[in-house]
């Protein structure tokens, strides 16, 4: 019984209880001594209670104040809000200008002498909404045939190269005694070459003037076509003849020979 009562008061309210219960009984218990009326012992009774009371008011309010309790542990995270309202709309933009119209562009080819006074030599007008031009041919630039284009035979004075092979009895055989190889020309001859020299291991000194460059640099004298022998490098290789013309040669050697070297062949003055 004492222990609930001191559960439900606390240890506070439970000592105040039991002051004013002591009060109380004091007070009750001398008012019984028989020294007093009826009268008397009620009123003893009653002043017993208010002091009883006035006594544990004056307890409880004079008391020291306890420490702080411990921090609680915090709350549990609530439910989340509901989405607000969406936010008004934003003013539109302001629209770039308008770009120009392109014009359209018409082009008509001039040809030489065409009397209107522009461009004689030949070119094209361009007209449009706000008038015309022209573009008239320039000159022929230098070094080329053709009015400047690619020329249609070597220039006098240039030099073309290239290789040559002669495969001996496994190649093309003449009659029964020579084995035949051909070259070509890049470019055409305007006349073919006068001459067809195979420059030996060691030239002599006439050979030297006509073919002036070496296997690995093959050079020529204007009008002479330049055999020059890579291999092989010993054995002497026997030109039997050669057949050259405007756009390369036929040449002729023992039937047995196998070789391959470069030649030259430089355009001479017309």
């Amino acid at each position: 019984m004492i222990s609930r009562i001191h559960r439900q008061l606390g240890t506070a309210g439970f000592v105040i209880a039991i002051v004013v219960l002591v009060a109380a009984l004091g007070g009750g218990a001398y008012a019984a001594s028989g020294v007093f009326s009826a009268k008397e012992k009620q009123e003893i009774r009653n002043i017993s209670m208010r002091q009883a009371q006035k006594l544990a008011k004056r307890l409880a309010q004079s008391g020291p104040q306890g420490p702080a309790g411990p921090q609680g542990l915090p709350g549990g995270q609530g439910p989340g809000g509901s989405p607000g309202a969406a936010g008004e709309r934003g003013p539109q933009g302001v629209k770039g200008d308008r770009g120009f119209r392109g014009e359209s562009v018409f082009v008509v080819p001039l040809a030489e002498d065409n009397g209107t006074g522009h461009c004689e030599e030949g070119g094209a007008k361009f007209t449009n909404e706000t008038g015309e031009a022209f573009a008239c041919n320039g000159e022929d630039g230098e070094g080329g045939g053709g009015g400047g284009g690619y020329p249609e035979t070597l220039p006098a004075g240039r030099t073309e190269t290239g290789l040559w092979e002669v495969q001996g009895e496994s190649g093309i055989i003449f009659g029964e005694a020579a084995a035949v190889t051909t070259i070509s020309f890049p470019l055409p001859l305007a006349a073919p070459p006068t001459e067809t020299v195979l420059v030996a291991s060691e030239p002599s000194e006439e050979e030297k003037l006509k073919c002036p460059g070496g296997p690995q640099e093959p050079k020529a004298a204007p009008g002479v076509l330049c055999l020059y022998v890579l291999y092989p490098a010993e054995s002497p290789v026997a030109l039997l003849g050669g057949a050259p013309l405007t756009i390369g040669a036929t040449l002729y050697f023992a039937k047995t020979t196998e070789a391959f070297g470069s030649w030259a062949v430089t355009a001479a003055a017309a």
